[in-house]
């Protein structure tokens, strides 16, 4: 491991890397990324480990082992390789740990830089309902209570114009710097910086796959869903057979509200796979939308049944149930939703509507808040907002 980024390790942190180096070498990984340094938190007596107290530590190895493929050759002899990825939260740990003015960079300013932007760690930390700024909260002085972009100095940006003077067996590694920094700057969520980037990147080189997929979904974080759509098109042509841009695709249409072609793509991966819990609650969401809530009940259920533990079904269920009158067991099914999820800020929106409409202002309030502090705005828009001004 670089001695650069090991040299201002406190003694937790260094404990931390001891043991994530041991589970990749058990898991046959054969580098050390972001899931296995957080599994080694809550497998080491460090700082970091009194904020995570809900998980339980063999789910998560469980979790660990399966997440990449098992042909590591490495012995308990070897030192494992950083991942570029799992290097970039350690520098921004130390970041962390600069603006705290601490000499040592320790577990918290590891944790909080997993949580500072999306990521399978953070995904899996908020759904205990556990996010930046709670452990940023608590923490004296010197740092703020809001996620922390990385500075952009830590990147070495790409010199474009510098390809006026390359060799044409050089453009590919200039593709590869342009990437490079893409993905970084989607990383960060900073989507206008990664959309220039992409752009000028696909100038040079129109049929460059990944920086068109970055400039799609940089557009669709940013809500511009039209713009979003017109990419998302192209890839879905390209690549007709993955689901995924389909189903970022449909989500376009549902936002700009084309339900028509929205439900006819989903429609079309349901004819292929009858099964896919994704489709089938996104197909009850399409239908929610106009409000044919006994329609999206199956769907909804369907998809409960076959993914018991995927949160979203069951929130929207719980919602076209209200819609169709039976609010009792509307709450019951939220709030299984919000068991399985605690950072679900659409379920939180679910519950404050209901209570705003039974005139029951105050809780109505503390769910808004909720779905606020989850994250509700970044995610799908300012209704919240407008829903809190309505219940004053």
């Amino acid at each position: 491991m670089d001695r650069d980024i090991t040299k201002h390790f406190g003694q937790d942190l260094n404990l931390i890397f001891d043991r994530s180096r041991i589970l990749a070498i058990h898991a046959k990984h054969g580098f050390i990324n972001l899931e296995h340094l957080f599994v080694a938190m809550l497998e080491t007596d460090c700082m970091a480990k009194s904020y995570l107290r809900d998980f339980d530590v063999k789910e998560q190895i469980d979790w660990l082992q399966q997440l990449y493929p098992n042909s590591g050759t490495s012995t308990i002899k070897d030192s494992l390789p950083l991942t570029m990825h799992a290097e970039r939260i350690v520098r921004h740990a130390g970041y962390l740990a600069f603006l705290k003015k601490k000499l040592h960079t320790n577990s918290v300013h590891l944790l909080l830089s997993m949580l500072s932007y999306d990521n399978t760690v953070s995904e899996r930390v908020k759904k205990k309902g556990i996010i930046f700024e709670d452990i940023a909260g608590n923490l004296e002085g010197g740092l703020p209570k809001t996620p922390v972009e990385i500075k952009l100095r830590h990147f070495r940006k790409p010199s474009v114009i510098s390809r006026f003077f390359r060799p044409g067996s050089s453009m590919r590694k200039l593709s590869e710097e342009v990437l490079e920094h893409a993905q970084n700057l989607w990383t960060y969520q900073q989507y206008d910086d990664c959309i220039t980037t992409c752009q000028t990147g696909l100038e040079l080189i129109p049929a460059h796959q990944e920086l068109k997929i970055l400039l799609a979904l940089s557009f669709l974080k940013k809500r511009d869903h039209t713009t979003a759509a017109g990419h998302l098109e192209e890839l879905v042509r390209t690549f007709p057979d993955d689901p995924g841009f389909q189903l970022s695709l449909s989500y376009c249409y549902d936002n700009m509200g084309d339900y028509l072609k929205a439900g006819e793509m989903l429609d079309s991966m349901l004819a292929k796979d009858p099964d896919h819990d994704i489709v089938l609650n996104n197909k009850g969401f399409c239908l929610l939308l106009q409000a044919r809530y006994a329609e999206a009940v199956p769907f909804f259920e369907k998809a409960i049944q076959i993914n018991p533990l995927f949160a979203y079904p069951w929130d929207n269920l719980g919602f076209v149930k209200y819609k169709l009158g039976d609010t009792g067991q509307a709450l019951i099914l939220i709030d299984k939703a919000l068991e399985l999820d605690k950072g679900n800020s659409y379920a939180y929106k679910y519950k404050g509507i209901i209570f705003m409409e039974q005139d029951n202002k105050t809780l109505a309030m503390e769910n808004f808040q909720l779905a606020l502090k989850y994250g509700y705005t970044k995610t799908y828009g300012d209704e919240v907002l407008q829903l809190i001004e309505k219940c004053k």
